[in-house]
């Protein structure tokens, strides 16, 4: 065995194959959702209190989101006297399922935010929040 001629093939090899995989993920078409949750800004330490919030949601993938669903947990949000608002243009739509309250936008563009503003009595836990899915989410599971 030469092991001259080997190793430079042996390691054109490994080095070709890291490069297409890092190609497939840097150029790979797909919906990316994140989203963020402000802190509570609290007025009047005294009640009645008032909350408000924002959920930030935003498609950092390079394929449009289709059909964006954020589900919230429904009970939560009516003890805690939750009043909502989605700070957009677009249309939407409301749907409660077995105490969860979707709500439903058509598409998220990339690059694009949606922001949805919560207005309460007192600090709504963290945990109203149950998912933020999409079309595209739901075909790889």
């Amino acid at each position: 065995m030469n092991w001259q001629n080997i190793i430079p093939v042996l390691l054109g090899g490994v080095l070709g194959f890291i490069l297409k995989v890092l190609h497939g993920k840097i150029f790979e078409k797909k919906v990316n959702l994140f989203f963020e949750l402000d802190k509570p800004a609290v007025f009047s330490a005294i009640p009645p209190m008032i909350c408000f919030q924002n959920l930030k949601i935003w498609n950092k993938g390079n394929l449009p989101a289709q059909k964006v669903r954020i589900n919230l947990d429904d009970d939560l949000l009516k003890s805690y006297k939750v009043v909502y608002k989605p700070n957009t243009e677009e249309k939407f739509e409301e749907e409660i399922n077995e105490k969860v309250l979707t709500i439903k936008f058509e598409k998220l563009l990339p690059s694009e935010e949606l922001t949805i503003s919560f207005k309460c009595e007192r600090r709504i836990p963290s945990n109203f929040l149950l998912s933020i899915k999409s079309d595209e989410m739901l075909e790889l599971v």
